[in-house]
């Protein structure tokens, strides 16, 4: 199935890097204890298996937290291999993004932004059932750091989704809505089992940079 995002009037059909086959402060102190909580115990049955290889250090796309929230890093399948991954990434951002939309995303994004998209997660009923933490990362792309709006849902795609349909689209339009069209933003999953956060979607919403077509593919068979 070919994922779209919905913004306004428009029809978006997703393309770019597809590399597989008011604020309610306690509600969101609780979805980020249960996540940490969960990533300790994972962390713990993890400490006796072997290094990964240095490609894949770091999390996903190297973002760095401007706050401090003790999450686990991204992660994805141990066959991909990262920085093959982000060298597609950044020469796909540096061929196929307009210079404004660069522009834009060089500058932070305004906290009252963040905390507007919180609270609309946290209250309203098609959201707040499904656990969305906000917070903005720096993303290294095109020899420059980026500010990113980063969703983090509290369970896998998969159970996401049949909790509602098109989870992931909805998200996407709802921060574009709250933030801007161009703005950047990388929606995560928190896989509980794995004690890991994975990378679905990386995209503005006229251009999707990175596109996590395994997990999508997992959810169709």
């Amino acid at each position: 199935m070919k994922k779209t995002i919905l913004y306004l009037t428009s029809l978006i059909v997703l393309s770019g890097c597809s590399f597989f086959q008011e604020n309610s402060p306690a509600q969101s102190s609780k979805q980020s204890s249960e996540i940490q909580a969960v990533s300790s115990e994972a962390s713990q049955e993890r400490t006796n298996e072997s290094q990964v290889d240095q490609t894949n250090e770091g999390p996903v796309f190297q973002e760095e937290e401007l706050s401090s929230t003790n999450l686990p890093q991204s992660s994805l399948d141990e066959s991909v291999n990262y920085q093959e991954l982000r060298d597609a990434v950044n020469q796909y951002y540096d061929q196929e993004v307009d210079s404004e939309v660069k522009e834009l995303n060089q500058e932070p994004i305004a906290e009252d932004d963040l905390e507007n998209l919180q609270y609309v997660f946290d209250n309203n009923d098609q959201y707040k059932d499904l656990g969305v933490q906000v917070d903005q990362v720096k993303i290294p792309l095109g020899g420059t750091d980026n500010y990113v709006v980063r969703l983090i849902v509290a369970d896998s795609y998969a159970a996401t989704e049949a909790k509602v349909e098109g989870a992931d689209i909805l998200l996407l339009n709802e921060s574009f809505a709250q933030t801007a069209p161009d703005r950047l933003v990388l929606l995560e999953y928190f896989d509980q089992e794995a004690g890991t956060i994975i990378p679905m979607h990386l995209s503005t919403s006229n251009q999707t940079i990175f596109y996590n077509q395994v997990e999508e593919d997992k959810l169709n068979q």
